[in-house]
């Protein structure tokens, strides 16, 4: 008998939510879905993003632990930082899934399904 582990632990996970105009009841279904998979996942957000308020509530009333980032000025910037969060370059770790919202005329959700996309981080994308 070995004393080994038959696999090893799921890592906490990275859940980076991006967007605007989703609908409460939707953000908060898809959070759970993530939590099913990522039960000790920390939740990425940008600072002002609208989702942020109600995402962060609802993850901290969980136990979970979140980070914020600064939100960028220029459409430019934002397709930058959506590269720098969805697939961990620079200083952070790449998502393993990315909840993002389609509606609207912000690039940051669409950046973020885009680039975790060709990557093939999963999607949870949220269209109302």
């Amino acid at each position: 008998m070995s004393d080994e582990p038959d696999a090893d632990p799921k890592p906490p996970g990275r859940v980076l939510v991006a967007g605007a105009f989703f609908r409460p009841e939707s953000l908060i279904t898809a959070l759970q879905v993530a939590i099913t998979d990522w039960p000790e996942g920390t939740l990425i957000y940008r600072r002002d993003d609208p989702v942020g308020e109600t995402a962060v509530a609802w993850w901290v009333e969980q136990g979970l632990p979140f980070e914020h980032h600064e939100q960028e000025p220029n459409a430019h910037l934002q397709f930058m930082q959506a590269d720098e969060l969805v697939l961990g370059k620079g200083q952070y770790p790449p998502a393993d899934l990315v909840i993002a919202s389609v509606t609207g005329w912000l690039t940051f959700g669409r950046a973020c399904i885009h680039a975790a996309e060709q990557a093939g981080i999963p999607v949870i994308r949220i269209d109302d």
